[in-house]
Parts: structure tokens; C-alpha cells; sequence
């Protein structure tokens, strides 16, 4: 397994990946008692076993993540709470695609940590896709397509 940065060099084998992390603290019953942060989270090819991983920057689900990555099939692969402490391998369904040549947009994936046994749960994942999406677009504009683009992603008004 290999680990790559998550910034990698975006060219023509490369992916656009947008998506946020949401941590809370949750009591022994999964009750959501405060916000809580991480180290990083890493996500890997299944494919290739190749792991990207994401430092922590910030729990807000209204900045999301922009990552570079090589096309293919992933999963959320680890959250990391820091040095020392455990990480939560989960690798399991929700999977994601990656493509080439477009935006690829992840949502939202919640987790919650009961600090009383260690563990963490995902809550959600793949959801709010579009505010996700109008989040990023707003922070960082630079990497979508224009409106009159004809590639941009269209939405339809009742």
C-alpha cells in the first residue's frame, strides 16, 4: 500500500474529488453531544490498495475538501484522531467512483467518536451532495466550469 499526497499533480490522469468531513462527539447511546476534530483521513483504491491522505483542516461542512486523485473505485478508508490514539480502518460500502475529466462530487461523510470506548461510527456518508458541491463551487471557483460551459452540471427550475 502506498500512500499519496493529497494534493497530487493535477494532470491528464487525474480527478477532480470534492467532499466534506463532518466529526462529532457522541455519547454512549449515539447521541451527537459536540463537535470534535481529527488528524486526517485517508481514502483508498481499491483497485491498486494506493491510500490518499487528507490532513485535517477544518470541521466545517461548508469548506469542502479538494482532492486530486487517479480514476478509479474507492473507499473512505481510515480517520485518524491523532497520534497515539486509534484509527478506524472502514473500507466498506459506501464506495465511490472517481472519473477522469470530471467533478466528482463525494457529499458530505459523517463519523461520530463515543470518547468513552474509542470508537467511531459513520453516520452518513454521500449525503448533501449539492450544497457540497455549491460550497465548494463558492470557495473555490477557480476549479469549476463557467455557467454558459455546456459541461458544467446542469440544474432544472420547476
Amino acid at each position: 500500500m502506498s500512500i499519496a499526497p493529497a494534493w497530487a499533480t493535477d494532470s491528464q490522469d487525474t480527478a477532480l474529488a470534492i467532499m466534506a468531513v463532518r466529526v462529532v462527539e457522541v455519547d454512549n447511546k449515539g447521541t451527537v453531544v459536540d463537535g470534535a476534530g481529527y488528524e486526517h483521513f485517508e481514502l483508498m483504491n481499491l483497485k491498486t490498495q494506493e491510500v490518499y491522505k487528507v490532513p485535517f483542516r477544518h470541521n466545517s461542512w461548508k469548506m469542502p475538501y479538494f482532492i486530486h486523485m487517479k480514476p478509479g473505485i474507492y473507499c473512505f478508508y481510515r480517520l485518524s484522531i491523532g497520534s497515539g490514539n486509534p484509527t478506524s480502518p472502514f473500507c466498506s460500502e459506501p464506495y465511490f467512483k472517481i472519473e477522469e475529466g470530471a467533478i466528482n462530487d463525494l457529499g458530505l461523510w459523517r463519523f461520530g467518536i463515543d470518547w468513552s470506548t474509542w470508537k467511531i461510527k459513520q453516520m452518513g456518508a454521500l449525503e448533501h451532495a449539492e450544497e457540497v458541491y455549491q460550497h465548494a463551487r463558492a470557495f473555490r471557483p477557480s476549479e469549476f466550469p463557467s455557467d454558459d460551459d455546456a459541461s458544467a452540471p446542469q440544474t432544472e427550475t420547476p
